[in-house]
Order: C-alpha cells, then structure tokens, then sequence
C-alpha cells in the first residue's frame, strides 16, 4: 500500500469537498463565537448549531461511509449525521470533563460541547 492508495482510498483527491465545507464552517463558527462583536449576534447561534447539533455526526458518517462508495444516499447520511451527533457530543463532553483541565482551558477548542466560562 503506497501513500497514493490512502489519498485516493476515500475520493479522487487530498481535499474532499464536503469535509473541506465543514472546515470553513468550522472557522466561521470559531470566528462567531471568538470575535467581540459577533459574539453577541444571532450570527454566534446560526453557525454554532450545526457544530453541536450536526456536523460531529457527518464527519463519521464521512468516515464510516466514504461519499465515493455510494453505500448510503444522501437524505440517509444526513439522518444518520444529526443521530450520530446527538449520541457523540455528550460523550465528548463527558470525556472532557475527565481531562487534567475538566474541560475548560483548550480543551474547548477540540469540543463541540459549549462551555459557558
């Protein structure tokens, strides 16, 4: 196995459209959720949401089930996504919560859980 089948093991390319969408999500959100002015918006929950409520879920569902092996269509990988990430994001939470910061400090960054200190 050469370095070339793990590129192409889950797409044509490095960078799949769809994980590329959410890593600008994700920037926005953080973005949303760090700047003074915007965190006081409805822009903060608009962008947050998806984090919590959607996007861990997609991204195993992306892992589990690649989007070139059309294995499942799309109305089911979005209602496996938003399933996945109800039962993900409390477990992370909990995980957290166990870490030598309790789940404050930078442990947030890696967290889709929101932390209100």
């Amino acid at each position: 196995m050469t370095i070339e089948d793990l590129y192409t093991a889950f797409g044509t390319g490095i960078w799949f459209r769809d994980l590329t969408g959410i890593l600008l999500w994700l920037g926005i959100a953080v973005l949303t959720i760090y700047v003074p002015y915007l965190n006081e918006s409805p822009l903060r929950i608009i962008f947050a949401l998806p984090v919590v409520l959607f996007i861990p879920g997609y991204a195993l569902i992306a892992a589990l089930f690649p989007p070139g092996k059309e294995e499942i269509d799309t109305l089911e990988r979005v209602a496996l996504s938003f399933g996945l990430s109800i039962a993900v994001v409390p477990l992370i939470g909990l995980a957290l919560n166990y870490t030598p910061p309790g789940g404050y400090g930078w442990t947030r960054l890696f967290s889709p859980c929101p932390s209100s200190r």
